[in-house]
């Protein structure tokens, strides 16, 4: 079994041959067994009918096409070795030739890990990660924080509009669990609200950076590793 290898755009491969007639009909005995066992024929026992009473339930052509879904699934694999391909994804087969005492003609596309000339990847990184940015928590930030914390703990009394804030004091820090005053609460929130605002400004970093050494990458990339980042970035953002 030959076939012809043709590179296409955006990093995919065609493979495109045929099976001989007597290897393909090798496949016949096998391919028939299959359908035996998945196709109920009154009078006879799962996968005990015979052939020629399958062939007449389901048709010559179910039995060809069997045939070749058994063939394709082991001609693959050593194609892709033959060409040294390194594939990703499921392949798109399509029987261009099929019929009784000829040989199986198909066409196989494929995605392959994409050729690409990285850029100076290193000086970009360098040079993103080496903007300072100020992940040190304001007054006002933790004050705000504060405020939020109070409308949590708000009491509604009946016959007020309003619910009632408690006041900011060392009690009310204490009722929060582990703090012994309102000063150390503060110091509690000041040093949370600068490792997330840290946190945010590694993540903007690294965004920007990847950002940059694709913008300078070139290479084209399947479309299938562009829906698969698609797919995980999603997850990524319903799970934030």
């Amino acid at each position: 079994m030959k076939a012809k290898l043709t590179k296409l755009p955006k990093s995919l491969v065609e493979l495109e041959g045929e099976i001989p007639e007597q290897e393909f009909a090798a496949y016949r005995p096998r391919a028939v067994a299959h359908l035996s066992e998945k196709v109920k024929i009154d009078g006879f026992r799962e996968g005990k009918a015979p052939e020629a009473v399958l062939v007449q339930k389901v048709g010559e052509m179910a039995v060809l096409e069997e045939m070749a879904e058994l063939a394709l699934e082991e001609a693959y694999p050593k194609l892709v070795m033959e060409h040294t391909l390194d594939v990703i994804g499921p392949p798109e087969i399509s029987i261009v030739k099929l019929g009784i005492g000829s040989p199986l003609g198909f066409k196989i596309k494929s995605a392959v890990v994409p050729e690409l000339a990285l850029p100076r990847y290193a000086a970009i990184a360098k040079e993103t990660l080496s903007k300072k940015e100020d992940a040190e928590a304001t007054d006002k930030e933790v004050d705000e924080a504060l405020e939020e914390l109070r409308k949590q703990r708000a009491i509604k009394k009946e016959g007020e509009e309003k619910p009632l804030l408690p006041d900011l004091d060392d009690t009310f820090a204490r009722s929060l669990g582990q703090f012994e005053s309102l000063v150390a609460l503060k110091a509690k929130l000041k040093e949370n609200i600068g490792l997330e605002k840290a946190a945010r400004a590694k993540e903007k970093k690294r965004v920007e950076m990847i950002g940059k050494i694709a913008a300078e990458t070139a290479g084209e990339i399947p479309d299938l590793l562009v829906e698969s980042e698609s797919e995980k970035m999603l997850l990524r953002l319903k799970g934030d």
